[in-house]
């Protein structure tokens, strides 16, 4: 039976996720950001493999996925954002498993930099 996560979201037991597995799933958001040439905005993460990638990151204790995804952008590349709509909805099966909100945002104000995280 399924109990309501405080989050809003329904918890499931996973099929995919074996109960020997050290850590639940994550969840977690990014933005799509366009320039008015049509480049996306990618940051560079200091942390793993120190990939490309979009801004984004884990939501926090009783964070939804667009606030998480507001509150990454600004944390990541410095600029404040407004969402448009929802993307996709991921579900990486991978040692990182868990499910990934990708938004399509528009850049409100700020002109993207290194952020503090």
């Amino acid at each position: 039976m399924p109990d309501r996560a405080s989050n809003g979201f329904e918890s499931h037991r996973s099929p995919l996720i074996p109960d020997d597995q050290p850590h639940g799933p994550t969840l977690a958001a990014a933005v799509v950001l366009f320039d008015p040439d049509g480049h996306v905005l990618l940051v560079h993460q200091t942390y793993g493999g120190c990939r490309w990638g979009l801004p984004g990151g884990r939501l926090e204790p009783g964070e939804s996925p667009q606030q998480a995804a507001v509150r990454e952008v600004a944390e990541e590349a410095g600029v404040a954002v407004s969402l448009d709509h929802l993307v996709g909805l991921y579900s990486l099966r991978s040692r990182r498993h868990g499910l990934r909100f990708i938004f399509r945002g528009t850049i409100e104000s700020g002109d993207p930099h290194p952020g503090t995280d």
